[in-house]
């Protein structure tokens, strides 16, 4: 059989409800990977979140990190920028409606991750994804706006329990049409990211298939839940939407099986590999 490449998002599709990759989802990968078939991850999630879930499935080749502003290259343990940092304009109006809505954040850079927690909501909500991050939240807000002034971001990631995601994301309309600096997605409730302008899992996707020379798209099987899997969805043809995905995503997934805390992966595998 032809090699096929499956390529997952995390976060609600790949990780349960737990922040844990069901077992079966594992054994259902480790059949296909020695029938010759490759498996990697795209995910919004920076390096240092994503890096022990690329290890637990020995992910193949490349992962697509920060939606598509890095790639993880497996082999020689180096990330690559896909991208141009998030513009400093972005940044700043960024800051201004954090102090404004008191929200929390996650910053991604190429190397290291940064967290800043307001309040405890945000400390709550950020939980699974403080693993290997630094805490900025004691140095205050005008600080950590001096310190990101002096880095390249490929990412910023606010929780607000006070603005829903899709007002907040509203604000940055003239930023992101007008102006072309940014893309914004929202992965989960109340989470939003912001990212470099023409940037999407998609591109780094375009990047990916350049080094790996997929001449098909339709080897590609793609798995994903949220709108930062939507241009994925539109270009890949075998797309497979969790029966907790989007319903926008449904709309246009080839497949929607069930539940990211079901069986769902692994039974779609071990129907393939029957084929």
């Amino acid at each position: 059989m032809k090699t096929k490449y499956f390529i997952f998002d995390l976060d609600g599709t790949l990780l349960n409800s737990r922040h844990f990759i069901n077992y079966s989802s594992i054994e259902a990968i480790n059949n296909a990977k020695a029938k010759g078939h490759k498996f990697m991850i795209a995910t919004g999630r920076s390096y240092q979140l994503a890096i022990s879930e690329i290890k637990f499935i020995d992910a193949d080749h490349y992962s697509i990190i920060c939606n598509g502003g890095l790639l993880y290259d497996v082999e020689k343990n180096e990330v690559i920028e896909n991208s141009e940092p998030l513009n400093k304009e972005v940044i700043r109006f960024f800051i201004d409606k954090a102090k404004k809505y008191e929200s929390s954040f996650l910053i991604y850079s190429k190397t290291d991750n940064y967290f800043y927690c307001a309040n405890k909501e945000g400390k709550i909500a950020f939980q699974p994804f403080l693993k290997n991050s630094i805490d900025m939240s004691n140095l205050g807000i005008e600080k950590v706006e001096r310190f990101l002034e002096a880095i390249p971001v490929f990412t910023l990631t606010q929780f607000s329990d006070v603005i829903d995601e899709y007002e907040f994301m509203r604000l940055f309309d003239k930023l992101k049409n007008k102006n072309n600096y940014c893309n914004l997605s929202s992965a989960l409730k109340g989470f939003v990211d912001i990212y470099s302008h023409n940037t999407s899992k998609w591109t780094g996707f375009l990047t990916l298939q350049k080094k790996l020379d997929i001449d098909d798209v339709n080897d590609v099987y793609y798995f994903g839940d949220s709108m930062n899997d939507y241009e994925m969805f539109k270009n890949i043809p075998n797309s497979i939407a969790m029966g907790n995905a989007h319903p926008e995503l449904k709309k246009i997934a080839k497949h929607i099986i069930e539940d990211n805390n079901s069986d769902a992966i692994a039974n779609f595998i071990n129907e393939f590999l029957n084929q």
